[in-house]
Parts: C-alpha cells; sequence; structure tokens
C-alpha cells in the first residue's frame, strides 16, 4: 500500500494585474519552476523527520523506550540502533546546496542514551552529515566545467539550471571529480604532434588537492577523402610533481624545432606559423629562421 500524503506550500510571488503582458507570466512561471522543486522538498523532508522522530523515539508527549531506528549513533565505539530521546530541534536552519536548488532545512535532534551523543537522524541516514553541496550537484558541476571555464560554469548553473554554484565551486567540483577517477590509461608515446601544450590544477580529495599537469598534443590525421583532421591526444601526467618531470614521459615526442620545418611545408605560406616554445641554445633560433 502506497503512503500517500499531501502538503501545503505557499509562495511570495509577484501580483500580475489586469492586461499583463506574457513576458511577465512567463517570469512567473519561471519564478516557480525555480523556487517550487527546493520547496517542495524541504516540505517532504519535514514531513519525513517527523515521521522518523516517532518511529525511534516515540509521540513527542509520550516517548518510548527501546525502539528500534533505521539508522545507527554515529559516535565511534558507540554505534547504538536503538534507545533515542528527542533533544529538540536546531535554531538556525541547515543549508543545503542540491541540483534543485538551496534547502534551508530545520534539523531536530536526537541524543544515543548509550553515549549522550547528540545528532541530527535526518543527516545520519541521509549520509550528509558535513555535507553541504550534493554528489548530484557536483556532478553537474564537474560536467559543466569539462566544457568551459570554471566562471561561465558557475553563471550557466546558476541562470539556466538555478543551481547554487560559483567559480569556485565549479573548480572544486571538478577536482573532486578528478580525485575519484584513479589511475589514467596509457598516453600516446609517439604520436605525430603539431602543436603541444600543458595546463596545471588542483585536484584530490585533500582540502588543497595535489598539482597536477596534463600534456596535451594536436595530431592531423587524414579524414575522409584525404581531408585532414585535427584530434587531440593525451600525452601525459604528472601529479604532485613539478612541470619539469613530464620530461621523461614527452621522450617520444619530436621537439618543437625538428617539428617545424615539416609543418612550414605542410601551410606552404597559407598562414603564419608561430613557434612560443622548445627553444633551449641559439642554433635553435637559426633553424626555426630557417624553416621553409
Amino acid at each position: 500500500m502506497r503512503d500517500e500524503r499531501s502538503f501545503t506550500l505557499s509562495l511570495e510571488v509577484e501580483p500580475i494585474e489586469d492586461g499583463a503582458s506574457w513576458a511577465e507570466w512567463e517570469a512567473l512561471g519561471d519564478q516557480l519552476a525555480r523556487e517550487l522543486p527546493g520547496r517542495s522538498l524541504e516540505a517532504v523532508a519535514e514531513q519525513y523527520q517527523q515521521r522518523l522522530l516517532e518511529r525511534t523515539c516515540g509521540r513527542r508527549w509520550h516517548p518510548e523506550r527501546d525502539l528500534p531506528a533505521p539508522f545507527s549513533c554515529p559516535r565511534q565505539g558507540c554505534g547504538a540502533r536503538s534507545d533515542f530521546a528527542r533533544k529538540g530541534r536546531r535554531s538556525r536552519r541547515r543549508r543545503l546546496d542540491t541540483s534543485i536548488g538551496t534547502l534551508h532545512l530545520r534539523l531536530a535532534n536526537v541524543r544515543c542514551r548509550a553515549c549522550e551523543r547528540v545528532f541530527a537522524p535526518l543527516l545520519v541516514l541521509l549520509g550528509l552529515e558535513g555535507v553541504r553541496r550534493t554528489e548530484r550537484l557536483g556532478l553537474h558541476l564537474a560536467e559543466l566545467s569539462a566544457q568551459m571555464s570554471f566562471a561561465r560554469s558557475g553563471r550557466v548553473a546558476g541562470e539556466v539550471g538555478a543551481m547554487p554554484a560559483t567559480a569556485g565551486g565549479a573548480h572544486t567540483s571538478l577536482a573532486d571529480l578528478a580525485g575519484l577517477l584513479g589511475e589514467l590509461p596509457p598516453a600516446d608515446t609517439s604520436p605525430e604532434v603539431v602543436l603541444l601544450d600543458g595546463t596545471g590544477a588542483r585536484a584530490g580529495a585533500g582540502k588543497l588537492g595535489v598539482g597536477v599537469n596534463l600534456a596535451v598534443g594536436l595530431v592531423g590525421r587524414d579524414g575522409p577523402l584525404r581531408r585532414r583532421r585535427a584530434h587531440t591526444v593525451w600525452l601525459g601526467a604528472t601529479t604532485d610533481e613539478p612541470w619539469s618531470a613530464m620530461a621523461r614521459q614527452l621522450d617520444g615526442v619530436q621537439a618543437s624545432v625538428d617539428a617545424l620545418p615539416a609543418i612550414a611545408e605542410a601551410v606552404d605560406a597559407r598562414a603564419e606559423v608561430f613557434l612560443d616554445g622548445g627553444i633551449r641554445r641559439g642554433s635553435d633560433i637559426v633553424k626555426a629562421l630557417a624553416a621553409p
């Protein structure tokens, strides 16, 4: 049997006057689409919390002892799963950033009679203790950050998806996800690289993460009808090491100065060719200038 329950929501919206344009109606719909999901989830969480307290502590004015609970005491070494007592509500609402907006939950506390630990059972049961941003929101931000800058990811998430996000939050989400990826696949050790570039970022589960350097190459390959197409290949990566440590991973990549003549010949004066690195001695300058 399904447990069907209803609840009432109240939202403050701008009044619609007689003769209002469709743009005003559409703006109202946009406001409702942004606020209703979060407010609905807050109401559902409040009802669920009340039922949880009655199930584990008894009714408010008729407490019961030794009732089993669907959660355990979070104190290390205790782990009790029964005999909890109500301990009032927290005065400040708990903010939780989610993929449907920011929620403000009014949490109720319980006391473990075995160890006297006071905690919010709703957070323990949902795995949200110490969490300010949900995993679903983090995944959405990481996905956006992989396609655009961190600043733009934050703006797009807020404007289009009504997600509470900033550039820093987008960067943190991508760094947290990178720390879970494990080992990278083997790199291409001998591609015909046209352009080599690198970048550094912070990734990992630590507070500040670890330094990560990535080397990416632009490769020209034959496509249909002998048309040249550009592809990117991953060349190497280092963690918690300086960029100079990348050298041993790039041994199979042709030096920029050595590759320049073939590139200039392929371009055939149809565009300018710039060399922004790879110069280590004076003779390299002469080679670059002498390239056709």
